[in-house]
C-alpha cells in the first residue's frame, strides 16, 4: 500500500512539470503562429505594393512614348520649316 501511495505522490509531483511543459509549448506555437501571420501579411502587402509599382511604371512607360513621338513630330515640323526657311517659301 505504502508502495502506491508513493507512486502517486511522485506522479501527483510531475503534474505541475508536465502541465509547464504543455504550456511553455503552447505559448511557443502561438508565437510562431503569429510571427509566420506578421511575415506573411507583410509578404502579401509588398506584393500589392509590387503590382502597383508595376502598373505605374508601364503607365509611365506608355507616357514616356507618347512624348517621344510628339516630339519626333515637333522636330520633323522644325526641320520642314528650316527648309522652308532656306528656300525662300512660306
Amino acid at each position: 500500500m505504502k508502495k502506491n501511495n508513493n507512486h502517486l505522490l511522485c506522479f501527483l509531483s510531475k503534474i505541475p512539470k508536465i502541465v509547464y511543459t504543455i504550456l511553455a509549448i503552447g505559448a511557443v506555437l502561438v508565437s510562431v503562429t503569429m510571427a509566420y501571420a506578421a511575415v506573411n501579411y507583410r509578404s502579401k502587402e509588398n506584393s500589392k505594393r509590387i503590382e502597383t509599382i508595376e502598373e505605374k511604371t508601364q503607365a509611365n512607360q506608355q507616357a514616356i512614348i507618347a512624348i517621344q513621338t510628339k516630339l519626333e513630330y515637333i522636330i520633323i515640323g522644325i526641320n520642314e520649316i528650316k527648309d522652308e526657311l532656306k528656300n525662300g517659301k512660306k
